[in-house]
């Protein structure tokens, strides 16, 4: 499963469910960690233009370990290049 630091929120909840399956291989980045809270919406006060992101749904872990605000998922297999495929391809032939 391909993850970044942009995955957050229902991205991340998809990391937990995938976590289930046998022999998954996170490859990316650490992610977002913000699955604790969900469903954002921003509100414009008008008087002095500051901006308040309100959820409305909580999401709790069995495992609080899993969600820890603000840490995110690590990745099995780290890349930081723009090239995620050839790097990923690289790795796959060094591990056969």
């Amino acid at each position: 499963m391909l993850v970044n630091s942009d995955t957050a929120s229902s991205g991340e909840s998809a990391v937990l469910y995938a976590r289930s399956v046998k022999n998954l291989v996170l490859i990316g980045e650490n992610t977002m960690g913000c699955n604790t809270f969900g469903n954002v919406a921003s509100y414009v006060l008008d008087n002095s233009g500051i901006v308040c992101r309100v959820p409305n749904v909580i999401n709790l872990c069995k495992n609080p370990e899993d969600c820890q605000e603000g840490k995110g998922f690590e990745p099995d297999f780290w890349v930081d290049s723009t090239d995620v495929e050839g790097e990923v391809i690289a790795w796959l032939h060094e591990s056969i």
